[in-house]
């Protein structure tokens, strides 16, 4: 994975806005080439049209001006209400030949399957995606998948409960004692990403 990211001079990441108070588009350019943290907020639409639940369009010709390199998605795509209008309008603001480097939660992750449901991992999570879902909708909408990956296996689910299924290493034990087996079970994500509890995926832009 780390040899499909390009050693890039631009890279600009956008997320959901960490802030409670200040909902919108969180933009950070790591490499210092634009103000450090950028929180758009939704009303300003001449920077930004942000999906709020009721946008189908993200717009970041003016918020980003210009993305030459790479264009990071973290955890961004579940909150949209037309994941497919946001992965059109990535592919819109990369160059061909740029890289999108995506990660989302897996609709299909193993204790959804378990529990033969696809509850959403969080409540503000408009449209997850699975990972044969995620990689057809890059395809499709004019990338070539370059890396993907898993992060996390649920393994440590409470199995013998009649309750819905949760991952007790991020609940009760959640504790310094635990950190080896997180490591392990972050490293075994990777070894089956269609059930992993996140997603990564590196793709290029064609032309």
């Amino acid at each position: 994975m780390a040899r499909a990211l390009p050693a890039l001079r631009r890279n600009l990441d956008v997320m959901p806005s960490p802030v409670p108070d200040r909902p919108g588009v969180l933009i950070r350019d790591p490499l210092g080439f634009s103000p450090n943290v950028m929180i758009i907020p939704p009303p300003l639409v001449p920077l930004l049209r942000f999906f709020d639940g009721e946008r189908t369009e993200l717009d970041l010709r003016e918020a980003l001006v210009q993305a030459t390199g790479s264009l990071d998605v973290g955890e961004l795509v579940e909150h949209l209400a037309d994941p497919r209008a946001g992965v059109a309008e990535f592919r819109r603001v990369l160059r061909p030949g740029g890289t999108l480097i995506l990660t989302t939660p897996n609709r299909l992750r193993l204790a959804n399957l378990a529990d033969r449901s696809e509850r959403p991992y969080s409540p503000d999570h408009l449209s997850e995606l699975s990972y044969d879902e995620a990689h057809a909708l890059l395809v499709r909408e004019g990338f070539d998948i370059v890396a993907s990956t898993g992060v996390h296996l649920e393994l440590m689910l409470n199995w013998l409960s009649p309750m819905p299924k949760l991952d007790r290493l991020q609940r009760g034990w959640n504790r310094p004692w635990a950190v080896p087996l997180m490591r392990v079970l972050l490293a075994a994500g990777a070894l089956a990403p269609r059930y992993s509890l996140d997603l990564i995926f590196v793709a290029r832009r064609r032309g």
